[in-house]
């Protein structure tokens, strides 16, 4: 299992992205994934606040061979 946060924030502009991600081996063969971006900012013309409609989540299986 690996888990991973990171988060940007701007003091200045008061906005910021975050971005969560967990990590699953199942197998030598399987792994799952399951993540989210997210974009905040109190007012809408900010660099990363302009990009709220944007956030989303993810969730991915992945086969290799």
């Amino acid at each position: 299992l690996s888990l991973s946060l990171f988060n940007f924030y701007s003091t200045s502009d008061r906005d910021g992205y975050l971005r969560l991600k967990a990590n699953y081996k199942l197998s030598d063969s399987w792994q799952f994934e399951l993540g989210l971006n997210q974009f905040y900012g109190e007012r809408r013309p900010t660099f990363f606040a302009q990009f709220e409609d944007n956030s989303n989540a993810y969730l991915s299986l992945r086969y290799g061979f």
